[in-house]
């Protein structure tokens, strides 16, 4: 099992946070919807996405992240 600390963009502090969220399999950080990560992190948007994106290289998981409801436009 990979480790967080290997996902792009994440180093001990980040992994830490992520752990004391509950986060602690890139499996789970890969598939939580990013605002979910967020709200329980403190973390960015941007560095949520980024983090998500490398988990999901990693258990070679290709889809998209949908934008947050409140931002698609009718």
């Amino acid at each position: 099992m990979e480790d967080l600390e290997s996902l792009d963009g994440d180093g001990p502090a980040i992994a830490t946070n992520l752990r004391t969220a509950g986060y602690t399999m890139i499996e789970a950080v890969a598939v939580t919807p990013p605002l979910e990560i967020m709200e329980k992190t403190n973390l960015g948007f941007n560095t949520v996405l980024k983090i998500q994106e490398s988990a999901r290289k990693m258990i070679s998981a290709d889809f998209k992240t949908a934008p947050p409801s409140n931002l698609i436009l009718a």
